[in-house]
């Protein structure tokens, strides 16, 4: 697993934005959210989506176990916000999550399960629930007159943007010349919006408290 390869090669690997942004935002809920905060869990929850979706997006032929996991520790991070989980809720799945991030290691690491080049479609799940979460939000809190900080659409929509121009580029329906550039504006607004969003409003979730 070559690291610095997976973290520079932004046009040649899918995954390497989205693991900038898994680093990213976990040092960010650390060093500026904190553990003791009651939205530690959730943004926690997001960075260990980003980096194993991530990790299976950097390999040719991930493993399917592993690609499995990476798609559930996505899903979870959003279903914990749709649902508004209460803090007990949230931090029993970060729990969870942390240990089916620490499975999906073990799994590349030994190469579980098998490999092969379609394992990859499994983070599609991950990637759909990214674009689904922020549409259907922006959506409710426009519809309903509810304000909508930029640091918010910037961080929910960066990821919203690249989660959506990732899906279809599976599928096979959209190739052209600036998809690259694209997708790194996007990620550069979701991590502009994570430090905004961090610094005044917790991962956003300030708003409906």
């Amino acid at each position: 697993m070559d690291l610095g390869k997976m973290l520079s090669d932004w046009k040649g690997n899918l995954g390497t934005l989205w693991l900038w942004l898994g680093i990213v935002t976990l040092l960010l809920n650390i060093g500026v959210v904190g553990v003791e905060s009651w939205t530690f869990a959730y943004g926690l929850l997001y960075s260990l989506g980003f980096l194993a979706v991530g990790l299976v997006l950097s390999k040719e032929e991930p493993g399917l176990l592993a690609s499995t996991f990476a798609a559930i520790i996505g899903v979870l991070a959003v279903w914990v916000q749709l649902g508004l989980a209460g803090q007990a809720e949230a931090s029993t799945i970060g729990t969870v999550s942390v240990l089916m991030f620490l499975v999906f290691l073990a799994c590349e690491m030994v190469e579980v399960g098998g490999r092969a080049p379609y394992a990859r479609y499994a983070v599609l799940a991950a990637l759909l629930a990214w674009f689904l979460f922020p549409a259907s939000y922006f959506y409710q809190r426009i519809t309903l007159g509810m304000p909508l900080p930029a640091a918010t659409i910037l961080y929910h929509g960066g990821i919203m943007l690249l989660a959506l121009l990732d899906f279809i580029t599976f599928l096979g329906a959209v190739d052209f010349e600036q998809r690259e550039n694209l997708r790194l504006l996007f990620a550069f607004l979701a991590i502009i919006g994570a430090f905004w969003l961090t610094a005044v409003l917790g991962w956003g979730l300030q708003l409906i408290r």
